[in-house]
């Protein structure tokens, strides 16, 4: 039967002792993230007593574990069954030892759940607030829709917004693309993070996705080789970013099923490290909740990158079916005087509210000024600002916006 082991916290003292071998019951777990599943392997359930719990976790993993405080609790409302200390961790096997101490009631757990630390909701308030604490980052739209505009009724833009379904992937060629660029520009401004469009609306990816032929892999450029993502997030590293990936559920070209999904997340989440958010469009005011299940989805980064967060961009201004609050300016307008709720706003750095480059009024920029009015804005208002900037059929970001940038961080007095 499944279990559910949460492991969160730092974990402080030395390694210490013999694995002690009477009443153990054991827990296997496959992942040395916050979060993962198991199955225990001395009996069907968890038996709620005083006395030695073993732990099978992955090994090898930096714990310093004598003396950490320990909770067993049910997976399924959190009702507290045991406290203890943890006595042991033994990194060739992943055996984490356990002394319960106290118990709350009696009987076995089907399903539960061993903290560590912070509680899981602890842990969730400490990235929130590490994420709205970051103040700026940069949204970059690059995809298919740079190169193949047709629909989008809404856009202001003569051109359109959004791709053509089943667009050729020859059409991608960003003969000069250079993230490097990208990452710089956003460093010029004092922006702490980047996200960038690795699947828009029509369905186009920027990474050689093994679920689809719509992608990069499948175009001319880079001889089929070269990953935008790869280079994304190499080049943000570099300049001391965190990286987040949007991610358009709604999908013209490849549909929406949950295995597709699942495992697109799967190849974001374990092939380019540490994720900041992932950034989801198209799903509650298109797909819907019904047809993509939020908690499965949740559940899936949850286990693959616990501290990544799930930024949905619903229009419900709360946090439901989120963990941050987003506001999509031209929709919902900006958080309002006094919000206390985990926000960002995220708005274009163009006059027209195009999202993806134009040849039209490419140039029509906010000024400086009223990119960091609005910023101080918003991180008064305990959100965080994503400014979008759109790199052009080139695959570099027109120098007038370089330029405009660089103007934000003088006005904020960012230092190289």
């Amino acid at each position: 039967m499944k279990k559910r082991v949460i492991l969160t916290g730092s974990l402080t003292g030395l390694v210490i002792g013999l694995l002690l071998s009477y009443k153990c019951e054991t827990a296997y777990g496959p992942t040395p993230y916050t979060v993962f599943s198991g199955q225990t392997a001395s009996s069907t359930s968890l038996v709620i007593s005083t006395g030695v719990k073993s732990l099978i976790i992955p090994p090898f993993l930096p714990l310093s574990v004598a003396g950490q405080k320990v909770t067993v609790a049910s997976a399924v409302n959190d009702t507290i069954a045991m406290r203890g200390t943890i006595t042991s961790y033994n990194q060739a096997t992943g055996n984490l030892v356990v002394e319960i101490s106290e118990t709350n009631g009696s009987g076995t757990y089907s399903d539960w759940k061993v903290i560590l630390g912070k509680t899981p909701a602890q842990i969730l308030d400490s990235l929130q607030k590490a994420y709205v604490a970051m103040k700026f980052g940069m949204f970059i739209h690059f995809n298919m829709s740079t190169f193949d505009r047709c629909c989008c009724p809404e856009c202001k833009s003569v051109s359109g917004e959004w791709e053509t379904p089943n667009a050729d992937p020859n059409l991608f060629h960003p003969a000069s693309l250079n993230c490097g660029q990208w990452a710089d520009v956003a460093k010029s401004a004092g922006c702490k993070y980047m996200v960038v469009t690795t699947k828009h609306h029509g369905g186009f990816c920027l990474w050689n996705s093994s679920k689809t032929n719509h992608s990069i892999a499948h175009s001319s450029w880079g001889g089929g080789s070269r990953d935008v993502l790869r280079e994304f997030v190499d080049s943000a590293r570099a300049e001391g970013l965190k990286v987040g990936f949007y991610y358009s559920i709604r999908d013209w070209t490849n549909g929406f099923s949950l295995n597709f999904i699942k495992g697109q997340l799967t190849e974001l989440l374990t092939n380019y490290g540490d994720i900041v958010c992932l950034w989801f469009d198209g799903w509650a005011w298109d797909i819907g909740y019904l047809r993509v299940p939020y908690d499965t989805v949740r559940n899936l980064i949850r286990n693959l990158q616990p501290h990544c967060l799930l930024v949905e961009n619903n229009y419900y201004c709360s946090l439901k079916k989120t963990d941050i609050v987003e506001y999509e300016v031209p929709v919902v307008g900006a958080p309002k005087v006094g919000n206390v709720l985990p926000s960002e706003g995220c708005i274009p750095i163009r006059n027209d509210w195009c999202w993806f480059w134009h040849p039209t009024d490419e140039c029509n920029l906010m000024t400086a000024q009223n990119i960091v009015q609005n910023l101080n804005d918003y991180n008064s208002r305990n959100a965080a600002l994503l400014l979008d900037l759109s790199p052009d059929t080139t695959g570099l970001i027109p120098q007038c916006e370089v330029d405009r940038m660089k103007e934000v961080g003088q006005l904020r007095g960012v230092k190289r």
